[in-house]
């Protein structure tokens, strides 16, 4: 979703609401994952923490909020995080 919300062409809400239902139909478990829960990721550091958010905002149907911020961070500070 990061790289198609470059593409100007590209209705971003609709390819957002494909990609939800995606996870839903190929990877039933993800929203109920025991590896996106906090108490695990806690555990296992800053960067598993960062899923952890990037999950719930996938869940709660925002994740352009994390889209934004990425790209904020990439294009205006020149910081790329690996997950």
């Amino acid at each position: 979703m990061y790289r198609a919300s470059y593409d100007k062409d590209i209705n971003i809400k609709e390819m957002l609401k494909e990609t939800i239902n995606y996870l839903d139909k190929n990877f039933s478990t993800w929203r109920k994952s025991p590896f996106l829960k906090f108490g695990y990721s806690v555990k296992r550091g800053i960067k598993h923490i960062g899923l952890w958010g990037i999950s719930k905002l996938y869940k709660w149907n925002i994740p352009m909020v994390y889209i934004k911020l990425y790209r904020f961070m990439v294009d205006k500070l020149k910081i790329d995080i690996k997950f």
